[in-house]
């Protein structure tokens, strides 16, 4: 990994809570730890995905991961869409955020799976179905048949849409 000008956004973004918390009066340690925070979540992924997927075929390898990966999820979201956000607390034991924040207010239930919350979860769902769908249309030839990944690449946007984020509906 050699640091260039690419990383430059990146390392203003993780060091902008030292002056917020100074011009807060909060002091250095209450900057620090916001730096730690902001290296841990954004600064190591960033870092990682320079390093592993700096070329054509890793870029390819992770979308075939996304898109695999979120075709897991979907039966996951229709159980909780039906059984409510039980998902986390029944494998774990507890809720990652308090359940009723998943009731919407027609009754309907947005899934978390296990996710902090459902945007999450929602932009998870439009963020891979872009990506499935770039993979469908791609050129490059694979065992599963063209119509197979169309069709998973759009029930993707369907999930998407399912999960009744506007945002992510919108992305």
């Amino acid at each position: 990994y050699r640091p260039g000008v690419a990383d430059l956004p990146l390392l203003a973004f993780v060091t902008c809570p030292l002056g917020t918390s100074l011009s807060n009066g909060l002091g250095l340690y209450d900057g620090l730890a916001g730096i730690w925070a902001q290296l841990v979540v954004w600064a190591v992924p960033w870092v990682i995905a320079r390093c592993y997927f700096n070329s054509l075929p890793a870029l390819r390898e992770l979308a075939l991961g996304m898109f695999l990966g979120s075709l897991v999820y979907v039966p996951l979201c229709l159980f909780e869409m039906k059984f409510g956000p039980i998902l986390h607390l029944k494998i774990y034991g507890y809720y990652q955020h308090p359940p009723d924040r998943a009731i919407r207010p027609d009754g309907s239930v947005r899934p978390m799976v296990f996710m902090e919350q459902g945007l999450m979860l929602s932009m998870w769902l439009s963020t891979s179905a872009m990506v499935a769908i770039a993979i469908s249309r791609d050129s490059v030839r694979s065992r599963v048949p063209r119509l197979l990944e169309t069709l998973l690449a759009w029930s993707l946007a369907a999930m998407t849409l399912l999960t009744r984020s506007f945002g992510a509906s919108a992305l």
